[in-house]
């Protein structure tokens, strides 16, 4: 996920919310309930709203949402 090794903790933005961990390369993550889930749908399910878990989350104190966006900048063709 986003070139975050798996097995890495993700922290929430808020308290409200629970420590998730990656669990593979795409985008799955270990709930504390044990359950695997995709990090949308984990956040979906934990905030009962239809939050963005890219924007709910973060790594290494960079939230999930500027890191894709740092490598988009490095992936994608600038458009001019």
């Amino acid at each position: 996920m986003l070139n975050i090794p798996i097995g890495s903790e993700l922290t929430p933005v808020s308290n409200a919310y629970p420590t998730l961990t990656t669990t593979d390369e795409e985008n799955h993550v270990l709930l504390p309930s044990g359950e695997i889930k995709t990090i949308s749908r984990a956040v979906v399910d934990v905030t009962n709203t239809s939050r963005n878990g890219y924007l709910t989350y973060r790594y290494n104190g960079n939230l999930l949402s500027s890191i894709r966006k740092e490598i988009d900048k490095n992936y994608l063709p600038n458009n001019r």
